[in-house]
């Protein structure tokens, strides 16, 4: 049977109304003119890696003036190819992260079209305001219970002019969501980030790859909470292999390979009791592991790093700054790119650091106090550092 994402999304409705279940998809490709939206307790599932989503190109078209906060409808100049269930994307040249919207097209009508969700912010008629028909490939709101598995996503980056903001979208994307697996899914090439999730708790993503998009490789934010990655891979994104956004807590990352991208963990404002363990975390632009600079009571806290390799990364292999405290580094291997850049950086406001069994070949800076019992402090060199207090 000729599979559409229309059909596919009748699918997943008809088995959600049936009290949830799951939806399979044979080998083949399909193009998406639509996101998929997942509904609570259901799993949609391929037949491996031959089961190719693929999103088709982006199609923009202006809005006819000014459309209002809250607004459920829109006026376009045009809306030639646009339907009911086509998923879009609404936004002006002012506006970006959470001001931006993801609406489902419910009729269009006379130069309008309808919306299932309010518009997220005022888009002004002297800022550009456009529809897109740019989208997550698969994606959920407000949803419980839902999985995503054994398939593959191309997102298909040089058919949409521009990119996707990871607040209210990605390749793969969960908004307000619990309950939440992902696994053995292959996703690539998206005009913004491979997975996104905000406002989330209890999300697992395992045995899963997003490579090569334009964003973030992984972008877990807005107070979520509950997350585990095992053996999952983020490489050759432009951005951040994974970009811990705000109040992301108590995540682990575990076995998984985190290189080439434009920076390899970034972490920062309320970031707290994380983990990563049993990670090679290598070949990245900048560093390969580093805390962002924010202010009280926002700073990075209770961090753990555990059996990771970081070498070879162009900026520092570990970067602490600001404010950062309670963090562990134990039985990590650091290797420094080059004599220019430091294996390690700790900056002088970060308080109890822990380092112990780690083999750091390079520069080490740290900008505390050096109480190293039974040891000592040297600028270069394998250096093997332990401080006085461990984490509680």
């Amino acid at each position: 049977m000729h599979q559409t994402a229309a059909a596919i999304q009748a699918a997943i409705d008809g088995t959600a109304a049936s009290g949830g279940g799951a939806v399979t998809l044979p080998p083949g490709e399909i193009s998406l003119d639509r996101g998929l939206r997942l509904r609570s307790g259901v799993t949609l599932r391929g037949s491996g890696p031959t089961t190719v989503l693929r999103k088709a190109p982006a199609r923009e078209y202006p809005l006819a003036g000014y459309a209002n906060y809250g607004m459920r409808d829109v006026a376009l100049r045009s809306t030639a190819g646009l339907e009911p269930g086509m998923t879009v994307w609404i936004t002006d040249s002012r506006h970006g992260g959470f001001h931006e919207t993801l609406a489902t097209i419910t009729w269009v009508e006379d130069g309008r079209v309808g919306l299932d969700a309010g518009l997220e912010s005022d888009y002004s008629a002297d800022a550009s305001p456009m529809l897109r028909t740019m989208h997550p490939l698969v994606y959920a709101l407000d949803a419980a219970a839902v999985t995503l598995g054994d398939l593959r996503l191309e997102g298909n980056a040089d058919g949409d002019p521009r990119d996707l903001g990871a607040c209210r979208g990605g390749a793969v994307y969960f908004g307000t969501c619990r309950e939440v697996l992902v696994e053995r899914v292959t996703q690539s090439d998206f005009n913004g980030d491979g997975l996104s999730f905000q406002f989330c708790r209890d999300v697992m993503v395992r045995d899963s790859r997003f490579d090569g998009n334009r964003g973030n490789g992984l972008h877990p934010g807005a107070g979520s909470t509950g997350i585990r990655f095992e053996r999952i891979a983020s490489v050759g994104n432009r951005a951040c292999g994974i970009f811990v956004c705000v109040r992301a807590t108590r995540m682990s990352v575990s076995g998984s390979v985190i290189s080439g991208n434009g920076l390899g963990v970034s972490i920062g404002a309320y970031d707290c009791h994380n983990l990563f363990d049993d990670c090679d975390i290598s070949g990245n632009r900048g560093s390969g592991i580093e805390t962002r600079p924010d202010p009280s009571p926002c700073e990075v806290h209770h961090l753990a790093i555990r059996r990771c390799r970081l070498v070879d990364n162009s900026g520092a292999q570990i970067r602490l700054a600001g404010i950062t405290h309670d963090v562990e580094i134990s039985d990590c291997e650091l290797a420094a790119a080059s004599a220019a850049t430091a294996a390690l950086v700790s900056e002088s406001g970060v308080r109890n650091l822990t380092l112990r069994g780690n083999r750091i070949h390079g520069t080490a800076q740290i900008g505390i106090p050096a109480r190293l019992p039974g040891g000592r402090f040297c600028r270069r060199g394998r250096l093997l550092l332990q401080l006085a207090a461990p984490l509680p």
